[in-house]
Order: C-alpha cells, then sequence, then structure tokens
C-alpha cells in the first residue's frame, strides 16, 4: 500500500509562521487523511454527536486562522530574507574559534526557524551574547531519550549520539519579517557601538566574537 504524503507543522507563536496564540496545521493531498485529521481534531466526530475514534479538542481558533492567512501572503519574503541572513552568518562566522554553524542540505531548502551553532564554550558565549541584549537558547539541555518520560525504554548515556549537547542555540535574526526597517537600522548601530565599547576589556574568542558581531551589525544596518 502506498504511504501517503502529510505534514504537520506548529504555528506557535515563535515559529516562522506564528499565530498570536497557540496553533498548528497539517498539510496533505491525501483526502483520507483530510478526513481523519478533522476527525481528530474534533472529538473523533464524524457528524456532531456521531463519535467515530477517540479524538481530541484541537480546533484552531478562527481568530489565529484568519491572523495566518494575512501573514501567509507574506511568508516567502520572509523567509527569503532569513535566508540571505543565514547565508551572511554562515560566510562571516567561519573559521571563528571552534565554532560550527549548522549545514544547509543541497536537497533542500531550509528556513531557518532558528540558526544553530555548536561551540565547547557555550556557557561562555551566552553570557557574553546575553550582556549585549542578543537572545539564545539551549533546546533540550536534558537530551529527549534521557527524559523521565521515556524511562521505559531503557535508553542510557551514550547509545545516542549527543553531538548537539555542547551547542548553542542562537536566534540571531528573531526580527526579520518585522517591517520597521528605520528602527531596526538604529538599532543595528546602537548595538554597533556598545561592542565597540565593550572590545577594548574581552579577550581571546569573545574579543573576535565581539569583533565579529559589531561587523555584522553594521553590515546588516547598510542593508537596510
Amino acid at each position: 500500500m502506498a504511504r501517503s504524503a502529510s505534514s504537520p507543522a506548529s504555528a506557535s507563536p515563535g515559529k516562522n509562521l506564528g499565530a498570536y496564540g497557540d496553533g498548528g496545521m497539517v498539510t496533505t493531498s491525501d483526502p483520507a487523511v483530510v478526513e481523519r485529521t478533522r476527525r481528530l481534531r474534533n472529538y473523533g466526530e464524524r457528524a456532531k454527536y456521531d463519535h467515530v475514534v477517540t479524538g481530541v479538542n484541537s480546533r484552531l481558533d478562527g481568530l489565529q486562522a484568519a491572523f495566518l492567512s494575512v501573514k501567509l501572503a507574506h511568508l516567502p519574503s520572509w523567509n527569503e530574507a532569513r535566508l540571505r541572513h543565514a547565508d551572511l552568518y554562515t560566510a562571516e562566522l567561519d573559521g571563528l574559534g571552534d565554532l560550527v554553524c549548522q549545514q544547509r542540505s543541497t536537497s533542500s531548502t531550509h528556513m531557518y526557524h532558528l540558526f544553530i551553532v555548536e561551540t565547547v564554550e557555550r556557557d561562555a558565549l551566552r553570557d557574553f551574547l546575553t550582556e549585549r541584549r542578543i537572545q539564545t537558547g539551549i533546546h533540550y539541555p536534558i537530551p529527549i531519550h534521557l527524559q523521565e518520560a521515556y524511562d521505559d525504554l531503557g535508553l542510557g548515556p551514550g547509545c545516542v549520539s549527543t553531538r548537539g549537547a555542547a551547542g548553542a542555540t542562537v536566534a540571531l535574526f528573531a526580527d526579520v519579517p518585522r517591517a520597521n526597517r528605520r528602527a531596526d537600522s538604529q538599532r543595528y548601530r546602537r548595538n554597533s557601538r556598545i561592542l565597540r565599547v565593550g572590545a577594548p576589556a574581552l579577550s581571546g574568542v569573545e574579543k573576535r566574537v565581539a569583533d565579529l558581531v559589531a561587523h555584522l551589525l553594521e553590515r546588516g544596518a547598510s542593508e537596510l
């Protein structure tokens, strides 16, 4: 039996296509998947008060659907902007200390919800960026297979590669879709001045990171 193609996607506020509250969607070209998904999201109903499967209450609010419909038209240009910024970061970060950037597959197009770097100096880099109001985060500091919820799987440390455990997830362009380019340009220049003032007190890798971020901020301002 041929497998149907379907894809779930989150529409939480932080995603490329984000609602103003929790939400999500399933895309598919298979009518059977469409029908089953519609039932599952609404208590398993085939018709009102006619439940044929065990479902959940997972309907997307109409207001959130309206927001997403408007934003959907802008998504291609927002994604293109993310790709441009990701290419810039990848090029400029090349060869900087032990930083390793995520690699884009040649067989697909990456939308860069986040820009990921890995470094053994993760905590120091995060502290440095946090002081300069550049947000970062670590996704799953405790790997999924080591979470208490999956103890029954019997998977211990070392049984799954956790190379990313030493990585820092850096959301360097969270404001890409914003339309207020004048304000963005002013912010870039302000941050650049802050980095230049603080740079003499830094040393080693931190100094190089300060120079790099200042360069990226200046270059970003010139492109706006």
